[in-house]
């Protein structure tokens, strides 16, 4: 079993007197004075505490269960710098919540309190998968993640470090190691996103669409990673829906995938409609879900694991029928 970090717990008296300080110290001493502690909440690497005025606005403490004063400061910088990025983009209509401060003890990130619905919980019902309200929110997410893979852009990266990165991730999934030395990844590497996936991205009751979380990572890989994932946590929430028929289920992943891959095309470094781009998203989604089964097992959930084994194997079927660079070589120098 996995160890699990102690959660922080900050009595609702200290958690007033946190939040007041921290306004005190980045000037925001009118906005965060006189809210109280409404609820709070366990992610897997947080605890969030949500403050609230009377008229329904606040804040949201997110205290990292294994933060440090350096890395609540990142992540502090990482979520202003994102929100810059988007705000000053006239294509895009997506934003981050404001950002107040961060402190030290606890080590912690203040943001404005953003209601609404995750897109995670309007892609698992069928009525509001349909809807041109969710087609929106994945066009958008798609603009945000191609205008960040632009930014984000590297220029002295060890490429012959991702190509052996990639090779052992395609020995893990057995397509073997020809399958992705040949990939020019020129251009293709960015600062990794982390964590960009539908149940991070907030849809309000008026249609605005937030962003909650920043990136999180400073590492670098090929900017297929982020696109995979997220498209990855697309399907997982779609066929999380019970009643919806499966050949729906798959036309609708395959008109939003459209939408957030169109999306991505005019703001990113480049369209990813390649054989090698397409290849390269396949070996993420399996590398991905063969990691899933194996924290399953490790949790002991056993009946759960055969379905990702499945979908590796899925996904590697897939990969293997795209005709990548290296395999059109292969056979050219055999005829």
């Amino acid at each position: 079993m996995e160890e699990k970090v102690p959660v922080t717990t900050i009595a609702h008296s200290d958690l007033v007197e946190v939040v007041g300080e921290l306004g005190s110290r980045f000037g925001a001493e009118d906005y965060l004075r006189g809210l109280r502690p409404v609820r709070s909440w366990e992610s897997r690497t947080s605890t969030l505490y949500q403050l609230a005025a009377e008229d329904g606005s606040g804040v949201v403490l997110k205290v990292g269960k294994a933060w440090t004063t350096a890395k609540a400061r990142e992540v502090y910088e990482d979520l202003r710098a994102l929100g810059d990025l988007l705000d000053h983009d006239p294509r895009l209509r997506i934003g981050v919540p404001r950002v107040f401060g961060w402190h030290d003890d606890p080590p912690s990130v203040c943001v404005a309190y953003v209601p609404g619905e995750d897109l995670s919980r309007k892609l698992s019902r069928r009525p509001s998968y349909l809807s041109s309200e969710v087609a929106d929110a994945i066009e958008q997410c798609g603009y945000a993640l191609g205008v960040f893979h632009s930014d984000g852009l590297v220029e002295s990266v060890d490429v012959e470090e991702l190509q052996a990165r990639l090779v052992k991730m395609a020995r893990r999934i057995l397509v073997g190691s020809d399958f992705v030395k040949s990939f020019d990844l020129a251009g293709l590497v960015s600062r990794r996103y982390g964590d960009f996936a539908p149940y991070n991205v907030r849809v309000t009751e008026e249609g605005a669409v937030c962003v909650l979380d920043q990136p999180s990572t400073r590492a670098v890989a090929p900017i297929h990673r982020d696109v995979s994932y997220f498209l990855y946590r697309v399907e997982r929430r779609l066929h999380q829906c019970e009643d919806a028929n499966p050949a729906e289920l798959k036309q609708v992943q395959r008109r939003l995938q459209r939408i957030f891959l169109s999306a991505y095309a005019e703001t990113g470094p480049r369209p990813l409609d390649s054989p090698d781009d397409r290849a390269l998203m396949a070996l993420y989604a399996a590398h991905k879900n063969l990691r899933t089964a194996r924290k399953r097992l490790q949790q002991r959930q056993y009946l759960d694991a055969p379905r990702f084994v499945a979908m590796a194997l899925r996904e590697r079927r897939r990969a293997l029928r795209i005709p990548s660079s290296a395999r059109r070589r292969a056979s050219s120098g055999r005829s």
